[in-house]
């Protein structure tokens, strides 16, 4: 209980104390600088070849680029004459793996050979490569392997296998491992046991849904040589963890640790702000190995910028980690594609989170339906506020949860849908082209508005958690991970941002969400020849029905309902009907014929460009000039009651509309307008979704569209 005591005040002190990024930063150029300083005429940095390689790996793990002098002169020394302890060819293969695995793979093969070669039967390695040896040298060959692997070197699978057999069989019953035996455990002895284990392919835990298929989704079958290994590391950790973090070799191990396992917090810690925040206030005065390329590497790499947060909401969260390393496996995957470093975590929709802030992605994905609460659903609305991009992947392409999301998002954009990515989007073309092909990606609109929410049509977390991903998946994340970052660029893991989230006045608005009256007011949507989706036009109908019902008390039914040109009869039941879209008609003459009878007889058709594009409502003007020869569409005046009544305000227009006073065009027949044409979409403006085509103000647009709606049901 003493030791749980002084951790957690241990804990507390540091948070009181905690660096920040800017201090990180500013240790990480002290490191840099005194290893630089280090460098001898020779090239090398401190003693002999493998410190060069080892400074040189500390160096390029914090940004130094291979173009630097120090890291050229470091390079040539190297590559002039390579190492040949298998510590310091190990690091070797390790450096030119990050440096520049494309340009020296020949290298890299050559040297892993070596490392195949010089591998005792048991699966170790010592010094000098001529027989057995210890766990250190052993896990430093290991990494070198890992490292050429990653390059594209085919490595023999025995070589792992032998090396798993050796720590799995040399285990101590606790779970720990010994310099040489199971005997002595030590917590950087462990550390590295844990991390050869996993890159000779053991994992913490195995998916049931990718060995036995998608009845077991959601089920994992735990590793119990490794979880007894990480608790033995987690007693560690918790009990003192100043024999951690006092030794910069053994901070690089639980580093790795952290890595390889993708395990942002151990025992509960965040084990990479913990390592930092005690280095860097103790200024890197470590008990031993002191030199300072072992921070350095700590303190670089263990700083990869977050790009994904995973969500995990409060209702069924079980349904929201279902694939438990599909977003492992896509961080791999995009920095290798973006040749950029990224990271993720797990977190919650909670305003004092202090990642979503800066975080670019959002990632839910989940099976069974999911909902959030009123303040996760304030969190979700002002992360997008602020430029975030929402990513929705439906397991097993469930049409529940894609269901659940959308009723969700709804509630932040009431009119919003799922559709096709436009050919013309940005984000085909963010990284790779991908204008011409297919996407399995759908983008949340409402009306003209492209929301930044997309669906994944294809079961991406299944492929990564498989590591069976197909290509175009590939290309599409890697442009949609682009895309997020322009909006947001990354920041490193000591960033503290939280979304300062307002207690949200309970909605006045329009709600779709109320039951249908059945002898309420019914307005209807035209149908015709070559019109595409009229999904847009019926949203915006339904929200002008509930406006009425709501704000007016004046009864409406729910639905709007869709008329076809080609039906007089089914016309004649409307007094109202909205005749919309973005190109030009070409109607037949049965459709032309019905729509002359029905202004004739007593109809009335309001017109509106989708969103606001001029080919539809200049194809109406030729149109009703055919129709009507004798007459012509006139400018409203701007004291005609369509302007006035029942609301007379001053309207506010937006984009390309601004400026404008007057332009509504109507055709009238017996004293009465029976046409009424709009170049601006209002249906899109009233879903707030039209700020970017030009036209109205949402609330300006309300009035006027009743206006409209109150002239053709009264006059």
């Amino acid at each position: 209980m003493f030791k749980h005591f002084l951790l957690s005040l241990f804990i507390s002190l540091q948070a009181l104390f905690a660096v920040t990024d800017r201090d990180l930063a500013q240790s990480i150029n002290l490191l840099i600088n005194q290893i630089k300083s280090d460098q001898l005429p020779n090239g090398h940095i401190g003693r002999g070849k493998g410190y060069t390689a080892i400074n040189a790996l500390a160096l390029s793990y914090a940004g130094v680029k291979a173009s630097d002098p120090v890291m050229k002169k470091a390079l040539k020394a190297l590559l002039d004459a390579p190492p040949s302890r298998i510590y310091d060819l190990s690091v070797y293969i390790m450096l030119l793996a990050e440096v520049d695995k494309v340009r020296y793979k020949t290298e890299i093969n050559k040297q892993a050979q070596v490392l195949i070669r010089t591998q005792a039967n048991n699966g170790t390695w010592n010094y000098t490569g001529n027989g057995p040896g210890d766990n250190s040298v052993t896990q430093f060959a290991l990494l070198g392997l890992h490292a050429a692997r990653s390059a594209g070197v085919k490595i023999p699978a025995v070589v792992f296998e032998r090396s798993r057999n050796h720590y799995i069989n040399q285990q101590n019953k606790d779970g720990g491992w010994g310099y040489v035996s199971s005997r002595s455990v030590t917590p950087s002895m462990t550390a590295a046991g844990l991390s050869s284990l996993s890159i000779c392919g053991e994992e913490l835990e195995e998916s049931l849904e990718v060995k036995k298929g998608p009845r077991f989704i959601g089920k994992y079958l735990s590793n119990p040589k490794i979880q007894k290994s990480m608790q033995r590391l987690e007693v560690t950790l918790k009990t003192s963890p100043q024999s951690i973090f006092s030794d910069g070799y053994t901070s690089y191990g639980l580093e790795r640790v952290g890595i390889f396992f993708d395990r942002r917090y151990i025992a509960g810690v965040d084990w990479y702000r913990y390592g930092a925040t005690s280095m860097i206030r103790n200024q890197f005065r470590f008990r031993t190995h002191s030199e300072a390329f072992f921070p350095l590497l700590f303190l670089a790499k263990g700083n990869t910028p977050l790009l994904m947060g995973k969500l995990t909401p409060n209702f069924a969260k079980n349904n929201s980690d279902l694939r438990r390393s599909d977003c492992r496996n896509m961080m791999k995957d995009l920095t290798n594609l973006l040749e950029t470093k990224v990271d993720w975590e797990k977190v919650s929709l909670s305003s004092q989170n202090t990642s979503l802030g800066k975080l670019p992605i959002l990632y839910w994905s989940g099976y069974n339906v999911t909902r959030l609460t009123d303040e996760e659903n304030q969190v979700l609305k002002k992360f997008l506020d602020d430029g975030g991009t929402l990513l929705i992947a439906p397991a097993l392409a469930s049409q529940a949860f894609e269901d659940g999301a959308l009723q969700e998002l709804r509630k932040i954009y009431p009119t919003a849908v799922f559709e096709d990515l436009p050919g013309e989007h940005e984000l085909r073309q963010m990284y790779y082209d991908l204008r011409d092909q297919y996407v399995p990606l759908k983008v949340l609109s409402s009306h003209c508005l492209k929301h930044k929410v997309f669906l994944l049509e294809d079961d991406f977390s299944i492929q990564y958690e498989a590591k069976k991903v197909h290509k175009i998946n590939r290309l599409t994340l890697a442009n949609l991970a682009r895309f997020a970052m322009g909006e947001k660029p990354l920041l490193g893991r000591l960033v503290q941002r939280q979304l300062e989230v307002k207690k949200e006045v309970k909605n006045k608005g329009i709600n779709l969400d109320e039951k249908d009256d059945q002898d309420g007011m019914q307005l209807a949507y035209l149908a015709y020849s070559g019109v595409q989706s009229l999904q847009k036009k019926s949203q915006g109908l339904e929200l002008m029905q509930a406006y009425f019902r709501q704000s007016m008390n004046f009864p409406s039914r729910n639905k709007a309902k869709e008329v076809d040109l080609r039906d007089l009869k089914a016309m004649q039941q409307y007094p109202f009907i909205s005749f919309s879209g973005s190109k030009v008609l070409k109607l037949s003459t049965e459709e032309k014929a019905n729509l002359k009878y029905y202004l004739e007889n007593g109809g009335f058709i309001f017109c509106e460009n989708t969103c606001s594009k001029p080919a539809f409502s200049e194809s109406v003007e030729e149109l009703i000039l055919e129709l009507f020869p004798q007459e012509k569409l006139t400018n409203v005046p701007l004291d005609h009651v369509l302007y006035k009544e029942p609301y007379s305000q001053d309207l506010t227009l937006l984009g390309k509309a601004k400026g404008q006073s007057q332009f509504l065009k109507g055709l009238r027949l017996s004293q009465r307008y029976v046409l009424v044409l709009s170049p601006y979409d209002l249906s899109s403006s009233i879903g707030g979704g039209a700020h970017d085509f030009g036209g109205l103000d949402t609330e300006s647009a309300i009035r006027l569209f009743t206006n409209i709606i109150s002239y053709a049901l009264s006059y």
